[in-house]
């Protein structure tokens, strides 16, 4: 018993001490900069020893230290100056959204059944619900267009002098040897 007894006295005056401090508003600096630069100057003046204290006591020790060098640090926000900046930070966001809002490009999917997305993205997606909606095969769509294009060069290197380009269409198999 005496040994959770400390630490539960602990625990209940700094849940007091807590609720005095919202009750009052009292103010106190963030964890960012309680954490950050009195931590670091804490550690430089003392060194490791008044690192007995873990958690909570701890944190109460970084106050009291706080305390006692306010003129280092910036003054922490009182609730009316946290709410206002909670609100500037607020409009900031909003004026933002709509500034990028305003500057979109608003183009339509365009569904080309020809053209082939990276395999998962989002236009892969939308081209095969496209593709669904109005009943068409992609696959054989795309051989279809591929066999078009195959006979496409072979009449235009058909049109062509045999002495010219006989080796690179042999070379791309656009005639069997």
């Amino acid at each position: 018993m005496a040994r959770c007894s400390e630490s539960l006295k602990i625990e209940e005056t700094i849940k007091k001490k807590e609720t005095i401090r919202s009750k009052y508003d009292v103010p106190i600096p963030d964890h960012n900069t309680l954490w950050g630069p009195i931590f670091a100057d804490m550690v430089s003046q003392y060194g490791s020893r008044r690192f007995d204290k873990t958690g909570m006591a701890f944190e109460e020790e970084l106050i009291s230290y706080w305390r006692k060098n306010r003129s280092k640090y910036p003054k922490p926000l009182t609730k009316q100056e946290r709410q206002q900046e909670r609100k500037k930070e607020e409009e900031r966001r909003k004026q933002e959204a709509e500034r990028l809002r305003s500057m979109e490009v608003h183009q339509p999917y365009q569904f080309d059944p020809m053209k082939v997305y990276r395999r998962g993205s989002w236009e892969e997606y939308f081209q095969l619900t496209e593709a669904r909606e109005r009943g068409i095969d992609l696959e054989s769509a795309r051989r279809m267009a591929k066999e078009a294009q195959m006979k496409a060069m072979h009449a235009v290197v058909a049109d062509l002098p045999d002495d010219i380009c006989h080796a690179a269409a042999t070379k791309l198999g656009f005639f069997s040897s």
